[in-house]
This record gives C-alpha cells, sequence and structure tokens, in this order.
C-alpha cells in the first residue's frame, strides 16, 4: 500500500510538472512566439496592396479593416492599431471601445486624441512616424517588423528592424522598383547600358500624375511598339528637364492642370498631351455604373487637362482584386493595347510627310435632306480646311473651285451616302465606293469594343452589315467624296427611325 500511494505521489508530480511544463510552453509562445496581429485600419485598399506585395514575416498577421459606424470589436484581438486618418470618424461606443485597448494605436496625419492612446513610449511613437513619414515598400516592412520586434515583444522569428531611411527622391522610374534614378542624364544611362534604348524611336514620357495605375505595363507595352519611354513620378516637372527629356508625346495621368508653362511648352514643340483615365472604382462596378465619373473626380481629370490641351479620356485602369484580396490598380488588358497602338500611330504621323497622310472629314448633315449645312455653314468650312491643307502640303487633288461648287456637289450626291444604288444612278469624278468585309469589320471590332457590348448592338440591329450598306455579297459599301488623299463622309445616323431629328438629337 505504501509502495503504491509513493508511485501515485509520483505519477501526480510528473503530470503535474508535465503540465506546468506545456502551460509555460503556452505562455512563451504566446508572449514571444505568436503571431503578431496588426490591424491597419480606413486605408484605401489601392495604398496597401503595393506595400504587402512582398515577402513579409511569416510570424506577421497583417490584416486590413474597413471602417464603419459598426466597426471596432475586430480590434480587440489585435497587438497594434494603425489608422489612416483621412476621413476618420468615430462614435461614441467606438471611442470608448478605443479607450479599453491594451495595444499600441496610432493615427495618421492627424492631431486626434486617440494618437495620445498608444501605449508607446515617445522614441517608439518617433520610430513608428518615420517609418510612415518616409514611406516606400522597405521602409514599410521594417515597420512590421518593429511593430513585432519592439512593440509586441516578441523576439522569437522577428528579424531586428532596421531604422527608418529617408527616402531619397528619384523622380524618374522604369518598371522594376529599384529602377529609380535621380536625373534624366541617370535614367538614360540606364536605359542605354540595359538594351531599352532604340535608335530613331520616338520618345514617349509619362508624367505619374497622381499615382498608380499599373505603370510599369504602360511602359513595357510600349517600348513592345518600338517606343523609348521615360516616367516622371508627380505633375509637372519643368521646362528645363522636359526639354532634356525632349519627347514626342506625353502622357500625363491627370490630376487637375499642367500649368501655363507646360501649355507653351506643349504648343512650341508641337507635342500632343494624352490623359488616359484612372478610376476609382472596382472594374466591375465600373462597367455598370452609367454615370461614368461625375463631379471632382471628372473636372480634375477630364475637364481641367482639356484647358492644357490634354485629349484621349480613355479610361485606361480601374481596381482588381490581388492574390491577398485587396483592390489595387491594373492596367485593363485590350485598353491598354489600343491605347499604346493610339499612341504608336500618333508619334508615327508626327514623323510622316503631309503629302503621305490619309484624312476622313466627317462632318454633321442630315441625311436625305439638306446634307450640307443644317445651319451650319459646312461647306464653307469644309472648303477652308481643304485649302489650309493644300497650302500645308496635304495632297488634296483638284479642290473645288468655290463653295458652290462643293455645296452642290455634296448636296446632289446625297443619295450615295444613305442607299448605295438608289433611284438615282450618280458617277460624278470624286465618288467612290468602299467595300468592307466581314473578316475585316470583326477584327476592327475586336479591337475597339468588349465582346458583350458589341453583342447588344447585333441583338438590336442584326448581324453585318446590319439593314444598311449592303452588297449582294453581303459586304459593306459605305460612300465618299474623294480629294486626292482626303475624303469626306457625313456622320452617319446613329440608329433606326423614320424621325431623323430625333437620331441625331
Amino acid at each position: 500500500m505504501k509502495n503504491l500511494f509513493v508511485l501515485y505521489k509520483k505519477y501526480v508530480i510528473t503530470a503535474f510538472a508535465v503540465l506546468l511544463i506545456a502551460l509555460s510552453a503556452v505562455w512563451i509562445y504566446c508572449r514571444y512566439a505568436a503571431p503578431t496581429r496588426i490591424h491597419l485600419v480606413n486605408y484605401p485598399e489601392y495604398i496597401l496592396a503595393p506595400l504587402l506585395d512582398q515577402e513579409l514575416n511569416p510570424a506577421l498577421d497583417v490584416r486590413h479593416l474597413k471602417w464603419g459606424e459598426n466597426s471596432g470589436e475586430e480590434l480587440r484581438t489585435s497587438d497594434c492599431v494603425i489608422f489612416f486618418g483621412m476621413g476618420l470618424h468615430f462614435t461614441e461606443l467606438q471611442q470608448k471601445l478605443l479607450t479599453e485597448l491594451k495595444c499600441p494605436v496610432y493615427t495618421t496625419a492627424s492631431t486626434r486624441k486617440e494618437t495620445a492612446l498608444a501605449v508607446m513610449t515617445q522614441e517608439q511613437r518617433k520610430q513608428l512616424e518615420d517609418y510612415l513619414r518616409h514611406g516606400g515598400k522597405n521602409n514599410f516592412k521594417q515597420m512590421l517588423n518593429f511593430i513585432r520586434y519592439e512593440l509586441d515583444g516578441k523576439r522569437i522569428f522577428a528579424p531586428k528592424p532596421e531604422k527608418p531611411h529617408p527616402m531619397e527622391r528619384k523622380p524618374f522610374f522604369h518598371i522594376s522598383d529599384d529602377d529609380k534614378f535621380k536625373t534624366v542624364e541617370e535614367y538614360f544611362a540606364f536605359y542605354k547600358n540595359n538594351g531599352h534604348y532604340k535608335t530613331n524611336s520616338p520618345q514617349i514620357c509619362i508624367l505619374g500624375g497622381n499615382g498608380g495605375g499599373s505603370l510599369g505595363n504602360l511602359i513595357k507595352t510600349l517600348e513592345q511598339k518600338n517606343c523609348n519611354v521615360i516616367a516622371v513620378s508627380g505633375l509637372w516637372p519643368g521646362r528645363k528637364i522636359m526639354e532634356k527629356i525632349n519627347p514626342d508625346l506625353i502622357i500625363y495621368q491627370p490630376h487637375g492642370r499642367l500649368g501655363e508653362e507646360a501649355v507653351e511648352f506643349l504648343k512650341e514643340k508641337n507635342i500632343p498631351l494624352f490623359c488616359p483615365i484612372k478610376v476609382n472604382q472596382e472594374y466591375e462596378e465600373y462597367l455598370k455604373d452609367q454615370r461614368g465619373m461625375t463631379g471632382g473626380m471628372l473636372s480634375q481629370s477630364i475637364t481641367m487637362p482639356e484647358l492644357d490641351g490634354g485629349t484621349t479620356p480613355l479610361v485606361l485602369s480601374a481596381l482588381f482584386r490581388n492574390k491577398r484580396g485587396l483592390l489595387e490598380f491594373q492596367m485593363i488588358p485590350d485598353r491598354l493595347e489600343r491605347f499604346a497602338e493610339l499612341v504608336r500611330k500618333t508619334v508615327d504621323l508626327k514623323r510622316k510627310k503631309n503629302a503621305e497622310k490619309k484624312i476622313a472629314l466627317i462632318y454633321y448633315g442630315s441625311i436625305g435632306k439638306e446634307a450640307a449645312t443644317a445651319g451650319l455653314g459646312t461647306s464653307q468650312t469644309i472648303l477652308n480646311i481643304l485649302r489650309r491643307l493644300q497650302q500645308e502640303g496635304y495632297n488634296t487633288g483638284i479642290l473645288p473651285s468655290s463653295i458652290e461648287e462643293l455645296d452642290k456637289e455634296i448636296k446632289e450626291n446625297t443619295a450615295i451616302f444613305g442607299k448605295i444604288g438608289g433611284t438615282k444612278q450618280l458617277t460624278p469624278k470624286h465618288i467612290h465606293t468602299v467595300t468592307i468585309t466581314p473578316a475585316e469589320y470583326a477584327s476592327w471590332v475586336k479591337k475597339s469594343m468588349p465582346e458583350n457590348l458589341f453583342t447588344t448592338v447585333t441583338q438590336r440591329y442584326g448581324d453585318f452589315p446590319g439593314k444598311m450598306f449592303r452588297t449582294k455579297e453581303g459586304n459593306m459599301a459605305i460612300g465618299c467624296i474623294r480629294f486626292g488623299n482626303v475624303i469626306l463622309m457625313p456622320q452617319s445616323l446613329p440608329g433606326e427611325g423614320a424621325d431623323e431629328n430625333k437620331l441625331i438629337h
């Protein structure tokens, strides 16, 4: 019996020791080795997406939290909370919850009292501020390591963080995050040494403007179009720098105007300014939104840049979900190809002699009625343009001697635009018929619009070529008046119906 008691006592002591060791191991794990949960609250996802797109310590559990009136309870399990200060609001219940948190709390770009609740020393708070103030992917990574190592106090699976590193301003960049340069000369030295530069090719300058938008993909696609590309962070870098870049065309991701100095430079050097749009919506939502851009975004992205001579407000990038589930700006693939091809054609056109250029002049005119005017003096305008083109060296052939002659020719030949092979046989010297095959048309449609959008066209108007301009072979025939390399065509009706006035307006 005594031996049994001794054995039982040893068993209890052993079990207690094992339990104590297990509890100690759990405590040590939770205190020094468990994942550090960091909540990044109220941040726009597209700001976080590129920062998190790097190799991070697996012991970090970084979570993005949208902030609303019902948010807050999620923070009770957090080891550190960082709020994005812009547009941040707290209810009374949320403010009470924040006072109960025992973890560090920090609010960026704000003097709100919530910042003062952080259980950090002044030195720790200053170091956290410096990581955020200097910015960049590496500072962000080191900040997360700092939160685990210093603020959470977990030293297992925790590299010692580097100090905040001030970001040297390097405004000229290429595709890789590492390829950034202080001067134009440094950029082009890199560009040539790495085999990117193409002799006698057009030079494209990208102004980053409001940032983001996957500009690396734009650079890569333009280079595939045989263009040299240099990208610049921000807005207008100044005339001296632009003269060193010597661009054939500028692409500006707009946010307001570039300014009068830019306008004078563009005019003097005859440089086109393309302003593609980045929309702050998820792509699928943007497709469903019938309004497009509204309010301040509309004026800053489209209206104001037009005052600088900006054109081509093609939506080029939108928000897509990345592998982490965060929304980030990405190029819309089919639009990227279209836009890059338009850039290539535009710079090619600049280098082509005027005599070799071909122009289609499409004018407003009610089909079947008074084709030339609608009260707008169309014939006079067209003839003025044709004469000016002739003076500039364009091939216009023999022009009408007077406005009346051109006006008569357009009016007499209205039928050729509305109905090929109508009741009246017309064979004036300038009339030509252009034939388009189904295969040609299909290739153009594929480049110009999404498949689902074109489906709505065929559902309404039938298969190519619809009800108008059909030849016996099933092709589309379009009439035009030709003057050398210039053709005249009236604007077609935008639909079907008997009331042309309603269709046009």
